[in-house]
């Protein structure tokens, strides 16, 4: 299990060092509280648990959601060898595969996501070895 801390989706507008721009970022929500990762003979499933209900997905916001997993493979990005999430079609999500610049490749859109207050995704263990 992850713990994270919580309160910190709140808006951003504050001054940066050592200028005198402004960093604004108004897109905080889904509060996360934990993520647990469990496992079985065919997924990955990851669950979730934020502090109010999750938000509603709006079509084309590729940011709504998004775990990345962090694999060995050296040219992947920050650490990173995938992102879950990207595009969402009904109770279908997708899984890209990062490389070391962040450009991302579809790998599969077949990742089951449920919400129902918390969110879960299920993936099968396939699209990680055949990507």
């Amino acid at each position: 299990q992850y713990a994270n801390i919580t309160g910190t989706t709140k808006d951003r507008n504050f001054k940066g060092a050592p200028t005198s721009e402004f960093y604004t970022d108004t897109t905080g929500r889904n509060d996360i509280e934990s993520i647990k990762v469990a496992y079985d003979d065919n997924k990955l499933y990851f669950r979730v648990s934020t502090v109010e209900s999750v938000t509603e997905y709006k079509d084309g916001d590729d940011k709504w959601m998004n775990i990345y997993i962090g694999t060995k493979d050296q040219k992947a990005w920050n650490g990173f060898g995938y992102v879950v999430n990207r595009s969402v079609d009904g109770n279908k999500s997708s899984i890209h595969k990062l490389d070391k610049n962040g450009n991302t490749t579809l790998v599969s859109s077949d990742v089951e996501i449920k919400v129902s207050g918390k969110f879960t995704y299920e993936i099968f263990y396939n699209i990680f070895f055949n990507s």
